[in-house]
């Protein structure tokens, strides 16, 4: 039996502009490391007991303005302020991001306070997929989030849009 499970992957991609280095310290960003998971789960307080200088607010693009759906935002912009130490590295580059290009891209954070904005889109159009690659559950599944796939081409200039 084929049912067509994992044919409607529609992932949320994001462009990010920045770092953005700020010249002297403008908040109290505290680093997110293992003393300061403990308070928060001990206590209830520390800087994971706040949004950690994010701002965010939806938009709706004028594909969505268009379709007649003005009050859906398809576009998040988020600013998202952070202190460049390595215990930020460590936790960025575990996996998919290289180590080197990483560090090499956030250099002028170091010791420093910066922030990015962010453009997601939030309502893509492009479908992606999630397959079995073979009957072995220990087999690791095919994803192909096909982003900016989309027929219309229209996720791409929601993003330059945003």
């Amino acid at each position: 039996m084929d049912l067509p499970v994992g044919r409607n992957l529609r992932d949320h991609l994001f462009v990010l502009a920045g770092p953005f280095v700020f010249p002297k310290p403008v908040s109290n960003i505290k680093p997110i490391n293992q003393a300061t998971v403990d308070t928060y789960l001990h206590h209830g307080t520390g800087p994971l007991a706040t949004t950690i200088d994010i701002v965010a607010a939806q938009f709706p693009s004028s594909r969505a303005i268009r379709s007649g759906q003005k009050l859906w935002p398809d576009t998040q912009l988020i600013i998202q302020g952070f202190k460049g130490d390595d215990e930020v590295y460590n936790q960025f580059t575990k996996g998919a991001i290289n180590e080197t290009h990483f560090r090499e891209f956030y250099a002028s954070t170091v010791g420093k306070e910066a922030f990015h904005v962010i453009t997601l889109l939030v309502r893509p159009n492009a479908v992606g997929e999630i397959l079995l690659k073979s009957a072995d559950y220990k087999d690791d599944p095919l994803i192909n989030p096909k982003y900016l796939e989309d027929k219309e081409n229209t996720d791409i200039d929601v993003l330059v849009e945003g």
